[in-house]
């Protein structure tokens, strides 16, 4: 906990149990957006997440749980589990003011320093077994939706260890890497899933894999098939790989696909 204070985090509530399920205290900051939150218990980091939405909606999204929410579903569970053990669980936020800029863009820092501090914490809620979980934003429906999707959470190896159906290179053009997204050539489209479907990426990079969904889409209406992976994917882009980078994006079947330089 000493280090999310020491990088700037905030403590704004704790989560408490009700009759049926849980409830937070947070009373300040439910409006702010573009934030990084921590579940911490007992001085513990147990969980890091971010979101381009409303703390509020956010916090509502465990708070209410259910139906294919898979993330929000099991963090809850855990939320409970340690409730019942009359244990506190505290919230802290990271405000992302967004006046940071590279050559003349603005950059997401809470996106960014999510995966950062990820990999430096471990919060044992983010992982199952080697593999990275990591909340993606999709694109929302209305402006106050709940904006992080929820991801499989099967256990994989570091390696996919596949033959892709197809590999294709893409140029990380300024679009692509600040955007989070790419598209894919036209006469492929027969090797993709139908539009919009929730895919899973697999980022390959320094030896570590991470794990995250992105969204396969019709980007236009010349119907340009697109990967979208919002502002994790461009974080990942960014941290990885300068601007001009050409990547390989393996298509291991319709609805997974492993990045990598």
């Amino acid at each position: 906990m000493q280090r999310l204070l020491d990088l700037g985090f905030i403590e704004v509530g704790e989560w408490r149990s009700i009759s049926g399920g849980i409830s937070h205290s947070i009373v300040r900051h439910l409006q702010a957006k573009n934030l990084l939150y921590a579940f911490v218990c007992k001085g513990e980091v147990c969980y890091i997440g971010t979101t381009t939405g409303t703390l509020k909606s956010r916090m509502n999204g465990y708070k209410n749980a259910g139906g294919t929410q898979r993330t929000n579903i099991r963090v809850k569970a855990e939320i409970m589990n340690v409730l019942h053990q009359s244990q506190r669980v505290q919230i802290f936020i990271f405000l992302d003011e967004g006046a940071h800029t590279f050559k003349g863009y603005t950059i997401s820092l809470a996106a960014g320093l999510e995966t950062v501090f990820i990999a430096a914490i471990r919060p044992r809620w983010n992982y199952r077994g080697n593999v990275r979980i990591i909340e993606q934003p999709t694109i929302p429906d209305e402006e106050n939706a709940v904006l992080e999707e929820d991801i499989s959470e099967v256990d994989i190896p570091l390696r996919i260890g596949q033959n892709p159906m197809e590999q294709v290179l893409v140029t990380l053009g300024t679009t692509y890497w600040n955007g989070g997204f790419f598209n894919l050539p036209m006469h492929l489209v027969h090797l993709l899933p139908p539009a919009p479907t929730p895919v899973q990426l697999y980022l390959n990079a320094d030896a570590e894999e991470i794990q995250m969904q992105g969204n396969f889409l019709f980007a236009n209406v010349q119907g340009q098939p697109r990967i979208y992976g919002g502002q994790q994917l461009a974080g990942w882009f960014q941290a990885n790989f300068p601007v001009k980078q050409i990547i390989h994006v393996d298509i291991i079947n319709p609805t997974t696909y492993q990045l990598h330089a």
